[in-house]
């Protein structure tokens, strides 16, 4: 049984995700979009001794982000409720799909922002206003690309299902 408090079922979901539409198998090149390329971004930085000089500035803004996401992530849930009462007609089926593959996204991306923040919560206390390590800031901007590369593929997401919903139930409205 899982602890109340496991996430695992949040990354489990999302990894689910990364998968064709088509085969159901594993896509290489997500993976490598959505963990190779943020991890050779945070190399770099970590090599060209970059450093997060302002921790609270940047705490400011993820943890509103953190916030907005919690939002986005109820709206999808709410979203999906209503797909799943009124599932009618030819494209109900992927859209509900879609909605679930949506929800573990957007799920995934709160999970990872929220961890951020409490991330960087701690670099606070333990660096208070001097520059974060170069293996500390490595990390954050490596978690950052990460999670904007997750919200790309929410924001496409959204964007498949305005398609879908266009497709299988345009609007009646002239104009």
């Amino acid at each position: 049984m899982d602890a109340k408090w496991s996430v695992f079922g949040v990354v489990t979901d999302h990894l689910a995700t990364l998968v064709d539409r088509r085969t159901r198998r594993w896509m290489p090149l997500d993976y490598v979009g959505f963990f190779a390329f943020p991890l050779a971004v945070g190399v770099s930085v970590f090599l060209f001794e970059v450093r997060i000089a302002n921790v609270q500035n940047l705490i400011a803004g993820v943890s509103v982000f953190t916030a907005l996401l919690f939002g986005l992530l109820v709206h999808v849930f709410s979203l999906g409720l209503r797909v799943a009462a009124e599932r009618l007609g030819e494209g109900a089926v992927r859209t509900a799909k879609m909605v679930d593959q949506l929800h573990a996204n957007v799920a995934y991306a709160t999970l990872v922002s929220l961890v951020t923040t409490a991330g960087l919560m701690a670099l606070i206390v333990a660096y208070d206003q001097a520059e974060v390590a170069r293996w500390a800031s490595a990390a954050v901007i490596t978690v950052l690309v990460h999670l904007f590369m997750t919200l790309l593929m929410v924001l496409k997401r959204i964007r498949s299902m305005y398609a879908q919903m266009r497709r299988y139930a345009p609007f009646t409205g002239k104009g």
